[in-house]
């Protein structure tokens, strides 16, 4: 993070992660508002794996040969990074196992992932929605850092108010103007 040389600010420290225990299955529409978003494939490969919840994606499957797009996740752990250029067969989102069925999240579910709240209106086509949130940083974390961003400004404003008032207190300390009289 860099600061203007005027503001006297010499250090930053980013937030500290809050591990949050959000996993996809926290963030899912129901079923009938994302059968668009369903993935039919017959190339479609799964193996056993531990999905018992993690703070990571955790990959059950692969279609095709596994490139982006093409891997599939369990909705126990993080999603996946949201691309906004990906390709594949759940290209942009990645592909989940929900409820026994592989698909793609919707633009809803990718404005959750990234942290935008309920209220927040995706105006834009169903294509144009996943690039805006493949393009996005995370809300909360943007948030994190700016409130991080303002604690250090501030704190640089009040050190500043103490330095002009010392400077003040000297300026008619008596003591300090019969020094400089005698100079």
């Amino acid at each position: 993070m860099a600061f203007r040389k005027d503001l006297g600010v010499n250090y930053f420290y980013f937030p500290k992660p809050t591990y949050k225990k959000i996993y996809v299955k926290d963030v899912l529409e129901d079923d009938a508002k994302t059968s668009d978003c369903i993935v039919y494939r017959k190339d479609i490969k799964f193996w056993k794996r531990d999905e018992t919840p993690q703070l990571k994606p955790i990959q059950i499957g692969q279609i095709n040969n596994g490139g982006q797009g093409e891997r599939i996740y369990s909705i126990n752990g993080h999603a996946i990074t949201l691309s906004a250029y990906g390709g594949g067969a759940a290209g942009k989102t990645g592909a989940y196992f929900v409820n026994g069925k592989i698909r793609r999240l919707s633009p809803r579910e990718c404005a959750r992932v990234q942290g935008f709240p309920e209220s927040f209106k995706i105006p834009v086509s169903k294509s144009q929605s996943y690039k805006q949130f493949g393009n996005s940083v995370a809300a909360p974390v943007v948030e994190s850092v700016f409130l991080q961003i303002l604690k250090v400004l501030n704190s640089g404003k009040i050190k500043r108010a103490k330095d002009l008032e010392v400077a003040a207190k000297k300026k008619y300390d008596y003591a300090i103007q019969t020094e400089l009289i005698n100079v």
